[in-house]
């Protein structure tokens, strides 16, 4: 065959980084390359004209030979079968497993064919498989001990693992989450709005960022469970610098989150009424005050409790922090829920009252003013009251330093 012959082909076979042999019709080998020396000990040239048989141990002979013969009738390129173990006999007379590709070149003219046979040493495979196995064993184990719930999904968003703790978390044993649409056992929603919280997808332009983290704080919003907080941490599995996947550690934050607006809350309201405190009340004029106008008017009102000092010095503190506690939340009964009611002082408060004209601010303080003033506490005996000063100021003009406007309505009290 002149291909054999070929120097360009020669040079190809050798550059192979297999060892490879050139097998006509008749099982001869007409070709080697010198890997074949490196891996089954043989000088090529030794191997010329003999029948590939000489590489395949005695036992196997029979069998290699009828299927040679069949694969002959309808060549194709294929690996070998590896339902069974193959195993090439080296020129010692040792036996090494083996990987062994098939590729025909056909007849061209007048020649004949040949099946051109690329041989890999399979215990590289096998050490390579074992090395992987074990350290996929040990990331599994190392998973499965965190104390944080974790899962992972292939490129399509089915789950493919998940440890006892994410298990736990959403209510199910493991087995069952294998094979699960994430969506499906992970519903999140959005702490703030309640809408749904999509994961980033996989595939497609939006997909999850390759080269970093995707971090969400979400509502686990399973039917049958405790509403729980979660933060979500989303990071890809990558296959040739392609997602194959993603691993999502979950980490219950329900009782910290609860904390942390417990501490916002106390940063921002008075620890006696539970009213907003004097920054929280400044914050919130800021945000009004510029859009006040001539059209769009808010009201300040300001409230100064009268004989409060008499009631702390004769009855002692724990009679005029019950007075404040129920004085406050009647006032605030007769208020709107939009409308913004502060303490800022031991016994002065403030109310915020948006969108509302000058005329309705006046009768609403006139009402405040007769609750305050016929509200009684019952204390060993005695009823204690005070009495009240109120004034009220229109905010109707946005360039006005919002501290300015709480000084108006104090100078305006009656």
């Amino acid at each position: 065959m002149w291909l054999l012959h070929d120097e360009g082909f020669r040079l190809l076979l050798e550059a192979l980084p297999d060892a490879t042999v050139a097998v006509d019709r008749e099982g001869r080998i007409v070709a080697a390359n010198a890997r074949v020396g490196t891996l089954l000990g043989w000088a090529p040239g030794d191997l010329l004209g003999r029948q590939v048989e000489v590489l395949v141990p005695a036992s196997r002979v029979a069998d290699h030979r009828r299927l040679r013969q069949r694969f002959a009738e309808h060549p194709h390129a294929r690996e070998m079968s590896r339902s069974s173990e193959l195993v090439a006999r080296r020129a010692d007379g040792s036996d090494i497993p083996v990987q062994v590709s098939l590729s025909p070149l056909p007849a061209s003219g007048g020649d004949e064919g040949v099946v051109i046979a690329s041989i890999r040493d399979a215990r590289e495979g096998r050490q390579r498989e074992r090395v992987l196995r074990a350290e996929r064993q040990r990331a599994l184990a190392m998973l499965s001990s965190l104390g944080v719930a974790v899962l992972a999904c292939d490129a399509d968003g089915r789950v493919e693992f998940a440890n006892g703790v994410a298990a736990h978390l959403l209510g199910t044993e493991v087995g069952a989450l294998h094979g699960e649409p994430l969506a499906r056992v992970l519903p999140l929603a959005d702490p703030e709005t309640g809408a749904p919280l999509e994961l980033p997808p996989l595939r497609g332009e939006a997909h999850l960022p390759l080269d970093a983290l995707w971090r969400a704080e979400a509502v686990l919003g399973l039917a049958d469970r405790p509403r729980r907080i979660l933060t979500v941490t989303m990071s890809p599995i990558l296959d040739d610098g392609a997602p194959a996947g993603a691993v999502l550690a979950l980490r219950d934050v329900t009782e910290e989150s609860a904390a942390r607006r417990r501490l916002v809350h106390l940063a921002s309201h008075d620890a006696l009424t539970g009213l907003p405190n004097r920054t929280e009340f400044f914050a919130r004029l800021g945000r009004v005050v510029p859009r006040a106008s001539r059209r769009v008017s808010h009201a300040l009102l300001y409230l100064d409790l009268d004989d409060f000092k008499p009631v702390n010095d004769q009855y002692g503190h724990p009679a005029g922090d019950e007075l404040l506690r129920q004085l406050t939340r009647r006032v605030g009964r007769e208020l709107r829920s939009r409308d913004t009611f502060a303490r800022i002082g031991g016994d002065e408060f403030a109310i915020l009252l948006e969108h509302c004209h000058l005329t309705e601010a006046l009768r609403l303080a006139e009402a405040i003013r007769k609750v305050v003033e016929g509200f009684r506490l019952p204390w060993d005996g005695q009823m204690l009251g005070v009495g009240a000063s109120l004034g009220v100021v229109a905010i109707t003009d946005p360039a006005v330093d919002p501290a300015d406007y709480l000084e108006l309505a104090d100078s305006a009290c009656y």
